[in-house]
C-alpha cells in the first residue's frame, strides 16, 4: 500500500514539475507586439467616383494584426474622425 502511494506521489510531483517547466518556458517566449492605428475619414476612389470613407492608416481594409497566443498586444488607436 505504501509503495503505491509513494509511486503516485512521485508521479504527481514529476507531472507538476514538467507542467511548471512548460508554462514558464512559454511565458519566456512571449513578446510585446505593438501597433499604431489611425482611424480617419479620407477620399477614396475605387469605382472612378471619389467618396468619403473610414480608413485605417489610410487604407481599406485596415492592416492585419499578427501576434501569437501569450503575446502582449499593445494597440494604440488615434481617432481622427
Amino acid at each position: 500500500m505504501r509503495i503505491v502511494q509513494s509511486s503516485r506521489l512521485n508521479l504527481f510531483f514529476t507531472i507538476t514539475l514538467i507542467l511548471l517547466f512548460v508554462f514558464s518556458y512559454s511565458t519566456v517566449q512571449a513578446k510585446i507586439v505593438e501597433y499604431e492605428l489611425t482611424i480617419s475619414q479620407d477620399d477614396i476612389n475605387i469605382t472612378g467616383e471619389p467618396v468619403q470613407a473610414m480608413t485605417v492608416n489610410g487604407n481599406i481594409p485596415g492592416p492585419t494584426l499578427f501576434f501569437n497566443e501569450g503575446d502582449l498586444a499593445r494597440i494604440h488607436v488615434q481617432n481622427k474622425i
